[in-house]
């Protein structure tokens, strides 16, 4: 590589080549920024833990004493970030040739490998949720026992059914009746149905028709008054698998933590003249308390 045409190189296409590989990162949108609390970090790993509240309060007797609570330590968990990249080489060659439409092609594509990694570890929550990654409790983040603070267990994992206007009902059912680490009601209401592409034409009718979907009674639409927000992630693996969010758990939910954000550096093979590109970022995902998500497998 000449240093004329290194120079012309480095001066007018670099900054191109750059743009086209951070544009392509979010060639697809960041779904998943809908779903997780997003936090940025600045050390190795990151740790949340929690404590129960106390229990229901106890009537007190006349003359008597005041029944005394004790909240309980809950459990850690550990995010630790690791790095992901790629790296593209140039040739010689081709910034001698002028190629320009070659090298944005493969910086595109760069910039695609990076994006598509993002996506695929953070699915990954709901992908293999239900039988390979855990919670804080040592239990699959979708389960059927997880255990609480005072002993007792609840169910995040329904019992697989396809999508259907029943089903969903009885999953927010199940999803509002989710009582805290003592036992206690939880406030707490779904805001969003996660579906796979598959699913779009059946969720958007269960969700936004004004009657009852698939019936020629005369019947509203309970389902319509929930103004579920609907998320459409394609990288989701299962067709028939469905997912209710609760509002974002800032401390001990799904949290994605953002150690370092996606960067491109070039440098130089002295040997071959070629020129050298690499994307890379470093973060972690996971989640400690899964009670503000509720999946549903699928029967199909």
């Amino acid at each position: 590589m000449t240093t004329e045409s290194r120079s012309r190189f480095t001066q007018n296409y670099v900054p191109g080549l750059f743009a086209c590989a951070a544009e392509a990162y979010k060639r697809w949108p960041e779904v998943w920024r809908e779903i997780c609390v997003v936090k940025k970090s600045t050390k190795a790993y990151e740790e949340s833990t929690y404590k129960s509240g106390y229990g229901t309060a106890a009537e007190k007797v006349e003359g008597g004493s005041i029944t005394y609570d004790a909240r309980v330590q809950g459990y850690t968990k550990r995010w630790v970030h690791t790095t992901k990249g790629l790296g593209a080489r140039i040739t010689e060659e081709c910034v001698d040739d002028d190629l320009y439409g070659d090298m944005q092609d493969s910086m595109t594509e760069l910039g695609l490998s990076l994006g598509d990694k993002k996506h695929v570890d953070i699915v990954a929550i709901f992908n293999t949720g239900f039988d390979t990654l855990l919670s804080g409790d040592s239990q699959y983040i979708f389960d059927t026992d997880h255990v609480r603070l005072d002993g007792s267990t609840y169910s995040n994992d329904a019992t697989a059914a396809d999508l259907s206007h029943s089903s969903l009902w009885s999953a927010i059912e199940a999803f509002e009746d989710l009582r805290d680490q003592k036992g206690k009601r939880i406030n707490r209401k779904p805001r969003a149905l996660l579906i796979p592409a598959q699913l779009e034409k059946k969720a958007a009718e269960l969700l936004y028709s004004e009657k009852y979907p698939y019936s020629a009674e005369n019947r509203i639409n309970s389902l319509r008054r929930r103004n579920l927000t609907l998320i459409i992630w394609h990288y989701l693996s299962d067709s028939n698998a469905w997912f209710l969010l609760g509002e974002k758990d800032e401390n001990f939910g799904l949290i994605h933590f953002i150690r370092k954000s996606a960067t491109f550096a070039k440098d130089s093979d002295f040997s071959t003249g070629d020129a050298l590109f690499k994307g890379i970022y470093r973060d972690s995902t996971g989640v400690n308390s899964p009670m503000s998500l509720y999946g549903n497998a699928g029967s199909s």
